[in-house]
């Protein structure tokens, strides 16, 4: 399967929100009803087995959060493609004074304790950017945590490429990610 071709196929079946070299997963119940992040994760296990081309565009630290791996780089607000998550990101990154992280609390606590960061309610200006992490993790990560499972499982169902992705993912990193440094 070539690039432009693994690429199309990918592209058809919606399971990634888009940002060249830096995709996630999307939250799609539908798409996960049908199988389809199953049947992506097929598709690159597929093509890499095959000796076709890796998928080299995912976040290198959804990479890394999925194969369990502390990882080196910060999600950034500018990964975030949905503008009200980016909106309400920046409302906390912007905030340079007590009363500015009062009214971001006023204006999203409600949001961000649905959203995981309970901790939201208690934020200070030094603590800030502990809160976005959380955040950013959680859009990136946690939301999907079904679609990413039900794409590794794709990728199990071929010849047991995840386990051996899982076994030894610092090398194999490139053929996730345009970030090869492991």
């Amino acid at each position: 399967m070539a690039v432009d071709e693994l690429d199309q196929q990918l592209s058809n079946l919606g399971v990634f929100e888009r940002k060249e070299g830096r995709l996630y997963f999307s939250h799609d119940i539908s798409l996960l009803e049908k199988g389809k992040y199953k049947l992506a994760g097929s598709f690159v296990a597929w093509s890499i087995l095959h000796g076709g081309p890796g998928f080299s565009r995912l976040h290198p630290t959804l990479y890394d959060m999925m194969v369990g791996r502390k990882t080196e780089e910060d999600i950034q607000i500018d990964d975030v493609i949905d503008g009200d998550v980016s909106s309400r990101l920046n409302m906390i990154k912007n905030a340079t004074s007590d009363r500015m992280v009062a009214d971001a609390i006023a204006t999203m606590g409600d949001w961000a304790a649905n959203n995981g960061c309970s901790g939201i309610y208690t934020m200070t200006l030094e603590t800030k950017e502990d809160k976005i992490r959380i955040l950013l993790k959680q859009h990136l990560f946690y939301r999907c945590k079904a679609e990413i499972d039900q794409f590794q499982q794709g990728l199990e169902a071929v010849g047991g490429f995840w386990g051996m992705v899982v076994e030894d993912p610092g090398p194999l990193r490139s053929l996730f990610t345009s970030y090869s440094k492991y």
